[in-house]
């Protein structure tokens, strides 16, 4: 195991991230193309669980200005605010959680991921992740030695090139896909590495709204395009793009993703360089999953996937707070159990392929926050979601109000300073990868 020391960071809002670079397009794919039975399998996973900060070039900073239309949503606020009622739209794919005395963790993952205020909240507060930890980690180690050997320096400008430039210089001819997208940050940040990347998602309102970023803030951006699609079913993306058959939602080429495509895919279906599932990987079926990874990935080829696990404070009381949140009764019966794979940092997650070329590695991510920030990363917590289906918006509202004035106390701030004093806290992310042989 590798153990990288803390990267530090501060927070920035998405609206200026990456917006140097050039941005991708989305095709517009209705959900009666994905439509297909619940069945117990796919109740078992759902969509991506992915909560916290923003990242630009390492630096984290969270930002206020999109929260600020959202101040009246589900979070429980320091004066009393009004709520913004659940989506129903979902109800054909989770009728259970209509009912708030029998719903489990499993029959509200759809729901949860589905619910428009969710998403917007997911957006807004889940993490993505500093340029170091893909060029170090996602990008390195095997894969430089696997990409880079056989290929020939033809020039003595490329043979005075770092490995990390050679390795970089690679991967801009690589074709990516992130796996449980959601609203598209890791997509996002693989754009400027990658010469085309693709976002795949169940949910419709994720997809939208990565669409809709995409569009108002990442125009230049003509390498991303957003589908969606089923984890276990890769193959089906994989047709689409050789064949050309999707629609770009920003100005991309098509065809010449297609034919680049075709091109270096002869007569199989292995397309891509690299996947990736940021914090996602614990809702699939696995073993389809895998099977579905062996046959769109290229030989030498790499899959990374990664997720974080509960944070830590430098402040002990605040520690030992989040402790007992965490753990209290009225929280642990809401936690799905797939919950498990987080808690044992990804590293009894069956059915890995190529198990041979299997690394892990641990990552810590230091960043700033204010209780107001704070509190709404915590409001994104499956947990939580669920406990509202249970028990409804006042008993949340007074559960997670009741965590904040702790919290608060703990950290020894007044109401006055809650958006404004920040305090550290420690995200420790576990990454897993391996690389499909060459033969």
């Amino acid at each position: 195991m590798h153990v990288l020391s803390n990267a530090t960071s501060q927070f920035c809002p998405p609206r200026t991230r990456l917006k140097d670079y050039s941005a991708p397009p989305q095709p517009t794919t209705t959900c009666a193309e994905m439509e297909r039975p619940v069945d117990e399998e796919m109740q078992q996973r759902a969509l991506p669980l992915k909560d916290i900060s923003q990242v630009v070039d390492g630096q984290h900073e969270i930002h206020d200005s999109t929260r600020k239309q959202h101040k009246n949503m589900l979070l429980p606020a320091r004066s009393t605010s009004s709520t913004t009622p659940i989506s129903t739209q979902n109800k054909t794919r989770s009728t259970a959680c209509t009912e708030k005395t029998t719903v489990t963790p499993e029959q509200c993952q759809f729901s949860l991921f589905e619910d428009k205020d969710h998403t917007i909240r997911y957006s807004e507060y889940r993490p993505t992740f500093p340029k170091n930890m893909y060029e170090e980690h996602v990008f390195t180690r095997k894969l430089l030695s696997m990409h880079t050997c056989g290929e020939h320096v033809e020039n003595s400008q490329s043979s005075l090139m770092s490995p990390k430039q050679l390795l970089l210089n690679s991967v801009k001819s690589w074709i990516a896909i992130d796996v449980g997208c959601g609203s598209g940050q890791a997509t996002f940040d693989l754009a400027p590495y990658c010469k085309h990347v693709i976002g795949v998602d169940t949910s419709l309102n994720q997809i939208s709204l990565a669409r809709q970023q995409l569009r108002d803030n990442y125009q230049t951006m003509t390498n991303v395009d957003f589908e969606i699609g089923v984890a276990e079913n890769l193959e089906a993306l994989a047709r689409k793009y050789i064949s050309g058959n999707y629609e770009p939602t920003n100005n991309s080429d098509k065809e010449l993703v297609s034919c680049s495509i075709k091109k270096e895919t002869s007569d199989t279906l292995e397309t891509f360089d690299l996947i990736v599932s940021s914090a996602s990987l614990h809702w699939f079926d696995f073993e389809k999953f895998f099977k579905s990874v062996d046959k769109v990935l290229k030989k030498g080829g790499l899959l990374v996937s990664w997720c974080y696990g509960l944070h830590t404070f430098e402040n002990e009381q605040a520690q030992k707070t989040l402790l007992e949140f965490y753990h209290s009764d009225l929280l642990k019966d809401c936690w799905t159990s797939r919950r498990y794979h987080i808690d044992t940092e990804y590293k009894h997650i069956p059915h890995i392929p190529y198990p041979q070329n299997k690394e892990y590695i641990t990552y810590t991510i230091t960043s700033k926050v204010t209780l107001d920030q704070y509190i709404g990363f915590i409001s994104t917590w499956s947990s939580l979601h669920l406990f509202m289906e249970q028990h409804g918006k006042e008993k949340y509202q007074d559960l997670l109000g009741d965590f904040r004035t702790k919290m608060r106390e703990a950290l020894g701030l007044t109401s006055h300073c809650e958006s404004t004093t920040y305090f550290v806290i420690h995200l420790p992310v576990w990454i897993v990868k391996t690389w499909k042989p060459y033969s």
